[in-house]
């Protein structure tokens, strides 16, 4: 990657369409239904607000295709 992180974001939500959304609590509170596919708290957040936003999630680890969530690789 070229640049900072900073740019890389930037260039994401202006040239990519990519959206912010703040952590909600109810996204939050999801993590305690989703079932133990996935044991790294921080991936079991962005699951579960992928699923709460009916967002497609963009990973390249395999195990979030166990819950109900849009995945690309």
């Amino acid at each position: 990657m070229d640049g900072t992180t900073e740019d890389f974001a930037r260039t994401l939500v202006t040239e990519h369409s990519f959206r912010r959304t703040p952590l909600e609590l109810h996204e939050i509170c999801r993590t305690e239904s989703l079932p133990e596919h996935h044991r790294d708290p921080f991936d079991r957040l962005l699951i579960a607000q992928a699923i709460e936003l009916g967002a497609i999630a963009i990973t390249d680890d395999t195990r979030w295709q166990d819950y109900p969530v849009t995945v690309e690789f």
